[in-house]
């Protein structure tokens, strides 16, 4: 309960790529490895109703079914898989009234003309701090504002800009590429974005897959949490990432 439904739905995501793979280098799973867990996790990933995480689970679900389609030939497994999301998303959207307002709300802000800078909705308030971060960013480039005072530089952008929400909560750029940029200008995040691509070099040599998804949905959540930010965030990146990097074996 003190974690964020979305590094809560990263977790899981994640755990369902480690069991899907687990499969394929032909380790005998039981039952209910297989098959009652991998549908629990889908259901909570669900429930969360945290937007990037039900994004990155679509992520996971089309690179599952291109290789039960393209390389295993599971095509009854690939219709299966399709059937089992789309039908708990629907009993989701229109038999839990949270969830369907989460989704909801997300396209209205996307698709409607609201005030970003007033909206209290998720969506709608990160498109405004990104916009503010971005001005701060175009006058700190080089070198950036300094790791202890991102906090401070974006509280003042907010009241400039009239964000109430966002300086009432104290909110962080709720994205860890400008939060970077922000706090260490240009080569920061250079650095950032290089912890990404660098990996993928080792990746291709020892077709590590789950790592390569881990980098990749990560790499996402990145784009939408300031994922660096928080413990829930860092330690779980730190750890998995050396874990990958330094157990890896060529094939």
């Amino acid at each position: 309960i003190w974690i964020h439904p979305s590094y809560r739905a990263m977790y899981f995501v994640i755990a369902l790529a480690a069991i899907y793979l687990q499969e394929e280098h032909k380790q005998r799973l039981s039952v209910w490895k297989k098959y009652f867990i991998p549908l629990i996790l889908t259901l909570f990933i669900f429930l969360f109703s945290s937007k990037s995480g039900i994004i990155s689970l679509l992520f996971l679900g089309i690179f599952v079914i291109s290789r039960m389609v393209f390389k295993e030939r599971r095509y009854k497994s690939a219709v299966s898989v399709i059937f089992i999301f789309a039908s708990i998303f629907y009993i989701l959207y229109f038999f839990a009234p949270q969830f369907a307002l989460s989704i909801d709300k997300a396209i209205h802000a996307l698709s409607e003309n609201v005030d970003v800078k007033k909206s209290e909705e998720s969506t709608a308030s990160r498109i405004a701090i990104w916009n503010a971060a971005k001005v701060i960013i175009s006058e700190n480039w080089l070198i950036g504002t300094g790791t202890g005072d991102v906090k401070d530089v974006l509280l003042r952008e907010y009241d400039k800009q009239g964000m109430i929400f966002a300086l009432e909560k104290h909110l962080n750029a709720h994205n860890q590429f400008l939060q970077t940029f922000i706090a260490l200008g240009v080569a920061g995040f250079l650095v950032l974005l290089a912890s990404f691509f660098f990996p993928f070099v080792q990746i291709r040599r020892t077709k590590d897959y789950l790592y390569a998804i881990f980098l990749i949905l990560l790499f996402f959540n990145f784009i939408v949490e300031s994922m660096l930010e928080t413990q829930a965030g860092v330690m779980f990146y730190a750890f998995f990432n050396s874990l990958f990097l330094t157990s890896a074996k060529e094939t």
